[in-house]
């Protein structure tokens, strides 16, 4: 039996599982009061819950009758890094079902330590120690995707009015990691330009938001900062594109939603942003052809 097991970070199930999933992240060393009240105001900014629990359920079952549709009978789960269902309890339910070949898809097409491939390992630490006979497999980056850079032509003509600054956004990672060679800046920057190419776009950037609250340096420029920049600048207004998420969630609907355009606001700019690619047909079709190309 084949199957694919889509992976994502994870997020909260409300309020009172912040300190749980902080916890988690942090390697089960108790987050500092501060910062854990703070990630609890800003669920609480966002009504209390995230929503990409249940738009990575509708992407699944979307996913699965995608492939149904084409022919298919690979089956389709998911799994979590830091919130159920986790990742190595999916691997063992995979395991226990006859699954003997599994896809591991996550839900982003950029490659860095600290997303796709720290999936990857948890998913092949949970075979080894347990056992299992389930082989799995990865696919490479897919971030020029036919179908997906059509899902963000489609998402972005929606909102461009053509004399705005544009700026793609992707969550920032420690700078470390590039030094190091990874091509997760590489691919947004791919990215980037050929969806500036394909719409015509002629003034834009890529910047990065949401890094995380540690002592190394993460990459940049910053999205807050790039803003108050642009302002002095002169510039208006401004449409957010953010490319490196494929789901609404707390780093968008706060970071981008709420602290964005507080930011924009005190530069005297106005912003907005596109919609995600959440369980768009395109983005979908996209999670399709990788799953079918890795047969």
């Amino acid at each position: 039996m084949k199957a694919v097991l889509l992976t994502a970070y994870g997020s909260p199930s409300g309020i009172d599982d912040v300190e749980r999933y902080y916890t988690k992240i942090l390697g089960g060393r108790k987050p500092p009061a501060a910062l854990l009240e703070e990630l609890r105001s800003r669920y609480a900014a966002i009504g209390g819950i995230s929503p990409l629990t249940e738009i990575t359920s509708r992407q699944v079952r979307s996913l699965q009758a995608m492939l149904f549709s084409l022919g298919s009978n690979i089956a389709v789960r998911v799994g979590m890094k830091y919130s159920h269902p986790f990742i190595d309890e999916v691997v063992s339910s995979m395991n226990e079902e006859g699954v003997t070949s599994m896809l591991l898809l996550p839900l982003t097409p950029f490659n860095s330590s600290v997303g796709a491939e720290s999936y990857l390992k948890i998913a092949l630490e949970a075979v080894g120690t347990a056992g299992h006979r389930v082989t799995i497999s990865s696919p490479g980056p897919w971030h020029l995707n036919d179908h997906f850079v059509e899902c963000w032509e489609k998402l972005i003509n929606t909102e461009l009015r053509g004399n705005e600054h544009v700026i793609f956004t992707a969550h920032s990672i420690p700078k470390k990691y590039i030094d190091a060679g990874e091509p997760y800046m590489e691919q947004l920057e791919e990215l980037a330009s050929l969806l500036g190419r394909k719409l015509g776009i002629a003034d834009s950037e890529l910047a990065f938001q949401s890094a995380g609250r540690t002592s190394e340096e993460w990459i940049g420029p910053s999205l807050s900062e790039r803003i108050a920049a642009l302002g002095r600048d002169g510039h208006s207004e401004a449409l957010i594109v953010p490319i490196g998420f494929v789901s609404e969630h707390l780093e968008v609907l706060y970071d981008i939603d709420i602290e964005a355009k507080e930011a924009a606001s005190r530069a005297g700019m106005s912003v907005r942003r596109t919609a995600l690619p959440d369980d768009h047909p395109l983005f979908i079709r996209a999670l399709a052809d990788v799953c079918l190309a890795s047969r």
